[in-house]
C-alpha cells in the first residue's frame, strides 16, 4: 500500500501519503514531507520527489499552503504552481484551504493528526483541500471556508462531495491548551468523549457536524486513525509533538 486513496470519481485523484518508504531518520522516519519540522532539508525534498513520482505527477504542478490554523481559503490557478514546494513559508499565504478549476494542479495539505478534507463539485468541476486541526476545528474553519466557496462559486449543495482523510478522530486529549480555546466555543456534546477519567475531543465528528450544518450530505470518511496506526501514520499527539507530516493531495484529471 502506497497511499490512502479517495476513489469516488474517475476524474478526481485524492491521496494521503503513508510514513513508509522514505529517507528521513529518527522521529521523522521515514517519508516525512514537511519542511517546517526541523527534519533534514535534503531528506524532505527527496521524500517529496518520491511521493510525487509514486503519484505519477509533475512535482512542479504542486501547490502548498503556508498553513496557520486559520479560517481562510483561496482559489488558486497555474500561477500558484510550485508555491511552498521548496520553502514552507513560500506557500499560499495564511490559508488553510485552497481550491481550483485547473486540471492537473495538485493541491496539498500537510498534516499529522489534523483532518484533511477533500471537496469536489461534480457540476462545476472544481476540487479543493482543507486543513483542519483542533484549532481550526474549534474555530469552525471548515464551515467558514466551505460557506465562502458555496457563496462565491454559487454552488448547489447537492453537487458538493466531501471526504475526510486519516486523522486523530476521538483521540485528541483535552489538555489545558485545548480547554482554553474551547471556553468560548460551542462544542457539541457528542464530540466530547470520556475514556479512563480523561476527556477527548472528536475533531472528525465535529467537522462532519459543520458540514451537515451547511446542508452537505455527500460525506465520506476514510475510517483511518493516525494515533492508532503508528506503523503507517505520524501522530503529533502520540509521538510527543515531534514527528513528520503527511501530504493529502487532490487534483482533477483533464
Amino acid at each position: 500500500m502506497e497511499f490512502i486513496r479517495y476513489n469516488q470519481f474517475v476524474n478526481v485523484v485524492g491521496v494521503t501519503s503513508l510514513r513508509t518508504n522514505g529517507v528521513s531518520k529518527g522521529p521523522y522516519e521515514s517519508l516525512n514531507l514537511a519542511l517546517q519540522v526541523n527534519d533534514d532539508y535534503d531528506n524532505v525534498m527527496k521524500n517529496r520527489e518520491i511521493f510525487f513520482n509514486k503519484l505519477g505527477v509533475d512535482i512542479n504542478n504542486s501547490v502548498f499552503m503556508y498553513q496557520t490554523h486559520s479560517i481562510n481559503i483561496q482559489k488558486v490557478d497555474v500561477s500558484d504552481a510550485k508555491k511552498g514546494l521548496n520553502e514552507f513559508k513560500d506557500g499560499v499565504y495564511d490559508v488553510d484551504g485552497i481550491y481550483t478549476y485547473e486540471p492537473n494542479l495538485v493541491l496539498c495539505s500537510l498534516h499529522a493528526d489534523c483532518v484533511p478534507l477533500f471537496f469536489y463539485d461534480k457540476e462545476k468541476k472544481f476540487v479543493g483541500v482543507i486543513h483542519a486541526g483542533w484549532q481550526g476545528t474549534l474555530k469552525y474553519a471548515t464551515k467558514h471556508m466551505l460557506k465562502k466557496v458555496i457563496e462565491d462559486e454559487k454552488v448547489d449543495i447537492k453537487n458538493l462531495y466531501v471526504y475526510l482523510g486519516p486523522n486523530i478522530q476521538d483521540q485528541l486529549l483535552i489538555d489545558d491548551e485545548v480547554k482554553e480555546l474551547m471556553t468560548n466555543v460551542k462544542v457539541p456534546s457528542e464530540c466530547i468523549v470520556k475514556k479512563d477519567d480523561k476527556y477527548y475531543l472528536d475533531i472528525e465528528k465535529m467537522n462532519v457536524i459543520q458540514l451537515k450544518e451547511l446542508g452537505i450530505t455527500n460525506i465520506e470518511l476514510s475510517g483511518r486513525n493516525t494515533y492508532n496506526e503508528p506503523e503507517l501514520f505520524f501522530s503529533f499527539n502520540r509521538d510527543n509533538k515531534v514527528c513528520g507530516r503527511h501530504i493529502s493531495a487532490i487534483y482533477k484529471v483533464k
